[in-house]
């Protein structure tokens, strides 16, 4: 197999699992989304060679989705 495929097919099978293993979510819409969410985290991690740039995404996206919750609900 080449290179190329190796890190994108670990990328799916990882955006997958994170999707699923947010089991409080059970609406098929809401785990693409934790997918997609999932897709980016990982380029993030990739383009910065780090884990602070995918740490911060998450919680600015848990601070996003918990404020307009506030807001909304």
């Amino acid at each position: 197999m080449n290179t190329i495929a190796n890190p994108i097919i670990a990328s799916l099978v990882t955006s997958f699992l994170f999707a699923m293993l947010h089991t409080q979510y059970t609406d098929i819409r809401t785990l693409i989304i934790l997918f997609i969410v999932s897709i980016i985290l990982i380029v993030a991690r990739i383009i910065s060679k780090g884990v602070m740039t995918p740490v911060l995404l998450h919680m600015t996206m848990n601070g996003c989705v918990m404020g307009l919750g506030y807001f909304f609900m």
